[in-house]
């Protein structure tokens, strides 16, 4: 289900940083003891932008104006308000505890049954409201005490009730370096976060106390209550311990922060050492996962009458040793932040395929957005010293922008089917099929299968960037879209490189379409629309008139059209008509 991939890959990049207007920047800490708050939400109030401190406290916030004034909220804590002076950029922030602290109840026989029942109680009430918020995700690899893996991604993410259920990517990016020769890649670590439910039965990681029926949790689990307080509102909130009575490697456990009026889960936390049950797999099948410890973490929020997800946090620590018996320990911490809620992204228009990609398909499927990444302003995790921006430009890192091209692997590319965009000094590589495959209804089998299906894709990717809306646009070849069952000649070769220059010619016409279209996102979206409406039936005629290569006089037609708008002649690089063509 999950991978990790080993490889020697080398790339230099460099990343320019953004000058902000008004920026406050600071760090959030415990009061008295000055211990970092990870992951408080700090808000301007004006502006409504927002941020969260990174493990360190440390938090960074581009702002429009400086009379504008901080929020910052974390559960179990005042939350703190602070106006902002005009002559003053870094804020030491300090969060006090919240008030009427209430006295420790150690359970014991008689009354363990109020928490175990507060359990129950939290499941029951939990929603089942299906909602949407953009949703930032950040994942940092370490072997050892080195960093050798960034990947961070915006998305729409769909939640039911406290779960996350689908993300749709906006833009992503990640960089990898190579570490004694080898690569560490968490190559669909996001869908580990989509896959373990709050409350539903978790078949690829231990068991926690809410998948448990009452009988069971009793039977399973030892409670005690390690708190009490009431928060701003007057809510009193229960912090419960839970712990296994035994096989500790099959059970989560942890904490739980519960409501006791409304009967609300605000914040989970499970912990697991040793885990025998993990959603990773080794590449390579001599390669072993000798044990994986887990610390995943849910906090939640109320808005109105919604409780929101404000945060999911998964960390990972596994022992690999690949089949030359060296041993390696990873360690994995990724985030995901909704914000935003019934405010979702304009997605990038990309026609998906109906399988499941893994968060490295889907980056490498769309082109880099340099705009997005250094001029909006989306939610983030910052960091004082810029560690991110550093680790993207530095030298020994490979990024999204090389990472897929194939030569680094005696030829091959970190995906074994990368998406490919159109480059005018590069021609497609696109191998033939060897078997046709079989219609899965039995009683079908006379059910012949297309001889071919070639996808490329026309990509649009808008953003509201400042006070102008920016636009992106590529031409992709869908490598998990196409197929070629026929013999692979010079013939064929020649047909399929000549589509994929048409679409490009197309995509030239979309720019010139968008250039002259009104700027307004519906505007937009309609010539997109038009222009793609347009190019199905360029493509249908074009198939029709050169029939798979084999007709000379339509391949003549439609290479003058190329040479004119491209400047490339494919018939005489690959020569379908002279002699006998492999």
């Amino acid at each position: 289900m999950r991978n990790w991939l080993i490889a020697l890959l080398l790339w230099v990049a460099t990343c320019p940083i953004v000058q902000a207007q008004q920026l406050v920047e600071g760090r959030v800490l415990q009061q008295p003891d000055g211990q970092p708050v990870a992951y408080a939400g700090v808000m301007a109030n004006r502006s409504g932008l927002g941020t969260v401190t990174n493990e360190q406290g440390y938090f960074r916030l581009q702002l429009a104006a400086n009379d504008d004034s901080l929020l910052v909220r974390f559960i179990g804590y005042k939350t703190l308000r602070i106006a902002l002076l005009s002559n003053k950029n870094f804020y030491e922030l300090r969060l006090e505890y919240s008030v009427q602290q209430l006295q420790e109840v150690v359970v014991v026989a008689t009354d363990e049954s109020y928490l175990y029942d507060l359990l129950r109680r939290s499941k029951l009430q939990a929603d089942k409201v299906e909602r949407q918020a953009r949703a930032y995700f950040e994942l940092r690899t370490l072997v050892g005490k080195r960093q050798v893996e960034l990947v961070e991604g915006f998305y729409n993410a769909r939640f039911v009730g406290p779960d996350a259920v689908d993300l749709q990517l906006k833009a992503g990016r990640l960089a990898l370096q190579p570490i004694e020769n080898r690569l560490f890649a968490s190559i669909q670590s996001s869908d580990a976060l989509r896959m373990m439910h709050t409350f539903k039965s978790n078949r690829y990681f231990p068991t926690g106390p809410f998948e448990l029926r009452p009988v069971a949790l009793k039977k399973r689990y030892m409670l005690l209550s390690e708190g009490a307080y009431r928060n701003e509102m007057g809510d009193s909130i229960v912090v419960i311990r839970f712990k296994p009575k035994d096989e500790a490697r099959k059970y989560f456990e942890g904490r739980a922060w519960v409501d006791v009026e409304r009967g609300e889960l605000l914040q989970l936390q499970l912990k697991c050492e040793n885990a025998s049950m993990y959603p990773f797999l080794p590449l390579f099948p001599d390669d072993q996962i000798q044990g994986v410890d887990f610390l995943i973490e849910r906090a939640f929020e109320r808005q109105g009458e919604d409780l929101q997800l404000q945060r999911l946090s998964f960390e990972y620590r596994v022992n690999y040793a690949n089949r030359r018996g060296e041993l390696y320990k990873v360690a994995t911490k990724a985030v995901l932040l909704p914000y935003r809620y019934e405010q979702p992204f304009i997605l990038p228009r990309f026609k998906q395929v109906d399988a499941p990609l893994s968060d490295y398909m889907r980056i490498n499927a769309f082109p880099y957005n340099a705009a997005f990444w250094l001029k909006s302003d989306e939610v983030r995790i910052n960091d004082q010293h810029g560690e991110n921006e550093a680790f993207f430009a530095d030298k020994r890192s490979l990024t999204n922008v090389e990472v897929f091209q194939a030569g680094s692997l005696g030829g091959r590319a970190l995906l074994e089917t990368p998406y490919v965009r159109w480059e005018a000094n590069k021609r497609l590589l696109f191998s033939q099929k060897s078997e046709r495959p079989q219609p899965n209804d039995p009683f079908k089998r006379d059910v012949r299968v297309d001889d071919y299906h070639l996808q490329v894709h026309l990509f649009m990717d808008l953003n509201q960037l400042g006070d102008s809306l920016h636009w992106l646009t590529a031409t992709i070849f869908d490598p998990h879209q196409s197929y070629f069952y026929l013999p692979m000649t010079n013939a064929a070769r020649c047909f399929i490189n000549m589509y994929f220059d048409l679409m490009e010619i197309e995509r030239r016409r979309l720019e010139v379409r968008l250039q002259q279209s009104k700027r307004t996102e519906a505007a937009f979206l309609e010539t997109y629309a038009e222009v793609m409406r347009e190019s199905q039936v360029l493509a249908e005629r074009f198939f029709k008139e050169v029939m798979i290569g084999n007709n000379q006089k339509g391949m003549m037609h439609w290479n003058q059209v190329i040479m004119d708008a491209l400047e490339i002649d494919n018939l005489a690089m690959y020569k379908p008509f002279e002699g006998d063509n492999p």
